[in-house]
């Protein structure tokens, strides 16, 4: 072969590779620019795996723009606060149960208040609100309820209560802070204090469809204090909507419907915390406190044997005993300057034992007294003048004197007998 033809060939070789080799260059950009598939952040949602939905949000990497993405990105900030202070509790129990029948399987026995459905105080409830919750809570004594029902601004669901007089239950009254701010509430449950309400919730600070808040009645601003999620464990991305606590017991109980179906619901018994114990979470163990957060496994929350079996014991002699027992509650007895009783046992006389009874329960019909005459001094202070609620606030006044009058005089009485009786 002529040089000639060797230099042909070698320069149309050269062409073609050089021809191919930019080919292959674009091929492989090509390849690289393929877009990163984008991340589902409802499923990491779901698994409580909130930085990461934070991250891919932040990231451009979620698989969702916009109002949604701002919506689940403020979802998973906010569980995830919840989720770094999950509160350490043990649970005892963990049932299943049908929804219709659920009052049935909430023990509330004793001095604790207790659910009723709305359906039997509908026709007790004057005026009748024109939207209502799905319970009234009622206290030991029959005489006061709680219950939720379209809020004064008509913004939502706000939580009203009633008193029962000899005529009937009072007009409704909304309680002072739980009105309207974008909530709607129900259930509520309040402690034998008659300050502590703890109800669901849904709409502004929950997490899931309905949240569990606590709140307290605060004396000198006279409304309620601004109420503060329960947290985790109580609340879930699924809707939780009963807590209750039974002091003299010391048990609790709260129901959900976490991984149940339309017509069920899951309720936990549980042991309410003297002191609030954070659950320590780790990046390497976040499952586990995923765990404990979502109650998921029942087990991992009874580390503490003593506690547990205690606790199971006080259930089953609740369950043998429907109708529960009062709680004592602490009370002196002041007969002299050196002389002082803590209980009605340490009484001597007969006499006087009976007149010290009579003067506890008075001093309990006078608390309710001016736990109601504060509330309608509230009512009226907001401009709610109207004659039947200055009519009964001049009744309360009454009341109030008559029966602080009728206190001093017990008292009067079984210090005398007392006194005679040993001396």
């Amino acid at each position: 072969m002529s040089f000639p033809k060797i230099l042909h060939r070698y320069f149309l070789l050269s062409l073609a590779l050089a021809l191919c080799l930019p080919l292959h260059a674009q091929t492989r950009r090509r390849t690289s620019r393929q877009p990163e598939p984008k991340v589902n952040v409802s499923e990491l949602l779901q698994r409580y795996a909130f930085d990461e939905v934070i991250a891919a949000i932040d990231n451009g990497k979620a698989d969702c723009t916009g109002a949604e993405a701002n919506q689940i990105a403020a979802t998973a900030r906010l569980g995830a606060d919840m989720l770094n202070a999950t509160e350490k509790v043990t649970v005892l129990e963990s049932r299943i149960v049908p929804l219709v029948d659920l009052l049935n399987h909430l023990p509330l026995r004793g001095s604790c208040a207790k659910w009723e459905s709305m359906e039997q105080w509908k026709a007790k409830l004057n005026p009748l609100p024109v939207k209502l919750g799905k319970v009234v809570c009622i206290n030991d004594l029959r005489d006061r309820i709680w219950f939720a029902a379209a809020d004064s601004a008509g913004k939502g669901m706000g939580l009203w209560t009633s008193f029962l007089r000899s005529e009937g239950w009072s007009r409704p009254i909304p309680l002072p802070g739980l009105q309207g701010n974008g909530q709607n509430r129900d259930c509520p449950f309040v402690m034998q204090d008659g300050m502590t309400v703890f109800y669901a919730a849904s709409g502004e600070g929950s997490l899931g469809g309905t949240d569990i808040f606590v709140t307290r009645y605060d004396p000198s601003s006279r409304t309620f204090l601004k109420p503060e999620s329960k947290g985790m464990p109580f609340c879930s991305l699924d809707d939780d909507f009963f807590y209750a606590v039974d002091e003299t017991n010391q048990l609790g109980w709260f129901v959900s419907n976490r991984g149940c179906g339309k017509d069920s619901v899951r309720v936990f018994t549980f042991v309410p915390n003297e002191e609030r114990e954070v659950v320590e979470a780790s990046d390497d163990d976040m499952e586990n406190t995923v765990a404990f957060a979502t109650l998921s496994n029942v087990k991992l929350t009874q580390s503490n044997t003593e506690v547990v079996k205690e606790g199971r014991a006080r259930l089953e002699k609740l369950l043998q005993h429907p109708g529960g027992t009062k709680q004592s509650v602490k009370r002196t007895y002041v007969l002299s300057d050196n002389r002082i009783y803590h209980s009605l046992e340490e009484f001597a006389s007969p006499a006087a034992k009976r007149i010290a009874q009579e003067a506890d329960a008075t001093i309990d019909k006078l608390a309710h007294l001016l736990t109601e005459r504060d509330v309608i001094q509230r009512t009226y202070a907001a401009g709610q003048r109207h004659e039947n609620i200055r009519k009964r606030l001049t009744e309360l006044n009454e009341a109030v004197k008559e029966t602080q009058n009728h206190l001093r005089e017990l008292e009067k009485n079984y210090r005398k007998a007392e006194l005679q009786q040993t001396n």
